[in-house]
């Protein structure tokens, strides 16, 4: 390697290298209190700024439970620019003078002048179903419950995604630091209070039924993860694509039963809580419409990669994008159980694959969305716990580690650029990110080089 070289290495994987060795200075005691300590303040703050604000898109999941438990007359019916109308001048009839000052008042005027006096409902139905459990009525005791669940399971996620990928203690605790207020799509999501930590949540136990070989289960939860929110569906597809090519035939029948029943379930849930035979129909019509809308896939908060391409090239690439990369994915898979020597474990290698693959599927996810809000970027968080992890262990190889160090720092300037108003260079910055992730992943497809193994800890 060349001086200049050297020199970017060891500029870009800095952070990878001085986390351990800063951990050898302290005694363990000691960096396993710092490390309690800095997620509580990452909650802390994280709690202040969400506090803060009204919540908009609770307030539009909330409103419309509400308004299904009261059966007014307008929740009849939820999808569709008319129903929304519909919706809107119920929750406008229902804001009282007196209440102007109130959280669920702010938030309900400042949804009705962003949509042009709509509430919008794109959520799906078991979405609105589940959420229901949630709610009481009230809507203060209610904002703060989820801002305190999101918290809860934005921490837990990547507890469990740490610590079942081999880190320490130690590094658990950094982890959940660093991806919190300093992480974009994490503070975009408290501010808005999205359900993004609940999909984070439902990605690392996904993560960890995989990883004990529970695919019943696993697609059981697939299931009602792809019906909470469609958008995971690609994490599914590419590890279906890796089990077939590592042979486990049965173990790929499994997982389809088992999403079948998990989707079956969610779909008359969703039907049952808005007592709807058609309301699966209603909203899949609705997201087409949601979809080719102009104004939104052209929004300059859209981070989509195929929304770029839309605008370059005037052709929707995004199913011809998760095309491209499923098939990507499936060549990898292949070629890498081709050139897996017989003496590798057989059982380390499946298991680590199998974890890659559902990491890869959310970043195909993101890649071949049309829309790609800043909270959705918290599906970067499995496959960049997944690089840093194998970063660490590979230090030996600049290239990978380098690139890892590399996806991370433009996420990072991702959020910069867009607290900036910078939109064009944020979208820029998040694509080729979450493409560097893909790249990586894809080389430890074909390499099978995973190592790590289940309960394992990184040495700090």
């Amino acid at each position: 390697m060349s001086n200049q070289g050297k020199t970017v290495h060891v500029a870009l994987t800095t952070p990878l290298r001085l986390i351990p060795s800063t951990c050898s200075r302290f005694s363990r005691p000691f960096a396993l209190v710092i490390a309690c300590c800095m997620p509580l303040a990452t909650t802390w703050c994280a709690w202040r700024v969400a506090t803060a604000t009204p919540g908009l898109d609770y307030f539009a999941f909330w409103s419309v439970v509400q308004l299904r438990r009261e059966n007014h007359p307008a929740a009849q019916k939820l999808y569709g620019l008319a129903n929304q109308r519909r919706l809107g001048a119920a929750v406008a009839a229902a804001m009282g003078p007196a209440a102007t000052h109130t959280r669920e008042a702010v938030a309900a005027s400042t949804n009705l002048k962003l949509y042009d006096g709509r509430i919008e409902t794109w959520a799906t139905p078991f979405l609105y179903g589940a959420l229901a459990q949630l709610m009481t009525g009230d809507y203060e005791r209610d904002y703060h419950f989820f801002v305190a669940f999101s918290l809860g399971s934005h921490a837990l996620a990547i507890a469990l995604m740490c610590r079942g990928m081999g880190y320490s203690s130690t590094l658990t605790g950094w982890c959940i630091a660093a991806f919190g207020l300093a992480f974009l799509p994490f503070t975009s999501n408290m501010v808005v209070l999205n359900v993004g930590a609940l999909q984070l949540l439902q990605i690392a136990g996904l993560l960890a039924l995989v990883r004990r070989r529970a695919m019943v289960a696993a697609g059981f939860l697939f299931g009602l993860a792809i019906l909470f929110k469609p958008l995971v569906a690609p994490a599914a597809m590419a590890l279906g694509i890796v089990m077939v090519a590592d042979g486990h035939r049965r173990s790929v029948a499994g997982l389809v039963a088992g999403l079948a029943a998990g989707g079956g379930i969610a779909w008359l849930a969703g039907c049952l809580f808005l007592t709807d035979w058609t309301c699966w129909s209603d909203w899949s019509t609705g997201l087409q419409n949601l979809i080719s809308s102009t104004h939104l896939i052209n929004s300059s908060s859209n981070c989509s990669l195929s929304s770029w391409a839309r605008a370059a090239t005037g052709i929707d690439a995004s199913a011809f994008i998760t095309a491209g990369l499923l098939g990507c994915t499936m060549l990898c898979a292949y070629h890498g159980r081709v050139a897996t020597s017989p003496e590798q474990s057989s059982e380390s290698r499946p298991f680590d694959r199998l974890v890659l693959a559902t990491c890869l599927g959310c970043l195909i996810a993101l890649a071949g969305s049309p829309l790609v809000w800043p909270h959705y970027q918290l599906l970067c968080i499995p496959l960049l716990l997944w690089a840093g992890r194998r970063a660490i262990s590979l230090s030996e190889h600049p290239a990978y580690s380098s690139l890892a160090a590399l996806a991370f720092l433009l996420l990072s300037a991702f959020g910069s650029a867009m607290g900036l108003g910078r939109q064009a260079t944020a979208l820029f910055l998040g694509n080729v990110a979450n493409l560097l992730l893909v790249l990586l992943a894809f080389h430890d497809l074909v390499h099978a080089a995973a190592e790590i193994e289940d309960g394992s800890a990184a040495r700090a």
